[in-house]
């Protein structure tokens, strides 16, 4: 990829605002052509009770106004430095670039249309604290409107974070685990190999998925993060059928990686799934031929899963009437 302009507007910030420490978190934040709520985001972080950070903003070529905000907020404040990319079109690119230059010992991931609770860092480095074991931790959430306002009927569908060795609550869906919630030790994000680079929606909830083999998990059950509903999501502009494929990818990965045979079993019969749900997509396009090999491949993947076996008769007799 080519880079431009990847060293900050402060290339010796830790001096000016650590004592020559680096800080203790570096908060990552990508963005792209989003100034009004990437300016809240901003200003959740500065509102932190915990000041020892630097935030890294990770700019994705944005075309209106964001560059100049950004050059005047690292003159505001020497903790903030802005990164000037390419444009890519990629958070995972964004996130990595931004972590290739980071300082700190803790890696926050923050969305730039999400926010976070005054007392996000405090709480969370807190208990990772008292849980030395942990090299990883998520919080608690809830959803806001564009406007800020909650919105009604999505908190209740949450699980609450749970803390320990949670690779099979995360591979079930069984934990609700936002990335904007997410802290991790350098370290362990090194040691689990950073992003994947070649997912650009679900990179996130794979590289937890690595972490979740590599580390226990520090779950904080506060809800300390705003997570914000509106048209303008990335993840709402990314195709349904490169969701789907991309879940395939992160679940056989994880099935390569996982600790033992239960876990893999159920990663195999997570990727079968997604395979069910790209069958039925290829249907829906007339790819007719594409469908039938996904059935084939999901029912080879978890030949024992009931549920497959349905799901894959459900889905050829539906192949039958649409070719009928």
């Amino acid at each position: 990829m080519t880079r431009l302009n990847m060293q900050s507007n402060h290339p010796d910030i830790s001096s000016d605002t650590h004592d020559g420490r680096p800080p203790i978190v570096s908060v990552i934040i990508p963005t792209y052509n989003r100034l009004a709520l990437l300016r809240e985001a901003v200003d959740s972080v500065r509102a932190q009770t915990f000041a020892d950070w630097e935030l890294i903003i990770a700019d994705d070529g944005s075309t209106d106004e964001t560059r100049p905000y950004l050059e005047r907020l690292a003159l505001e404040d020497v903790r903030i430095r802005p990164l000037f990319l390419n444009h890519a079109g990629s958070m995972t690119v964004m996130r990595t670039e931004a972590i290739r230059v980071m300082r700190g010992e803790w890696i926050a991931l923050l969305d730039s249309d999400d926010l976070w609770a005054p007392r996000k860092l405090e709480v969370q480095l807190g208990q990772l604290g008292a849980h030395p074991e942990c090299g990883w931790s998520y919080t608690g959430y809830h959803h806001i409107d564009r406007a800020g306002m909650p919105v009604t009927g999505r908190g209740a569908a949450l699980q609450e974070p749970v803390s320990g060795w949670i690779a099979e609550q995360l591979v079930m869906f069984a934990v609700a685990a936002a990335p904007p919630t997410l802290m991790m030790r350098r370290s362990l994000f090194e040691e689990a190999g950073g992003f994947d680079q070649s997912l650009h929606v679900r990179s996130d909830y794979d590289l937890m998925l690595r972490l979740a083999v590599k580390s226990e998990a520090c779950g904080v059950t506060a809800d300390l993060m705003l997570a914000r509903e509106h048209d303008g999501r990335t993840s709402d502009a990314f195709p349904v059928i490169g969701h789907v494929t991309e879940n395939e990818s992160m679940f056989q990965k994880a099935r390569a990686n996982a600790p033992n045979a239960r876990i893999r079993r159920l990663c195999a019969e997570q990727s079968a799934a997604q395979r069910l749900h790209l069958a039925a997509l290829h249907g829906q396009e007339g790819r007719h031929s594409a469908a039938l090999r996904s059935i084939m491949i999901a029912i080879w993947r978890a030949p024992h899963q009931r549920g497959i076996w349905r799901g894959a008769l459900r889905q050829v007799a539906r192949e039958i009437g649409l070719r009928a």
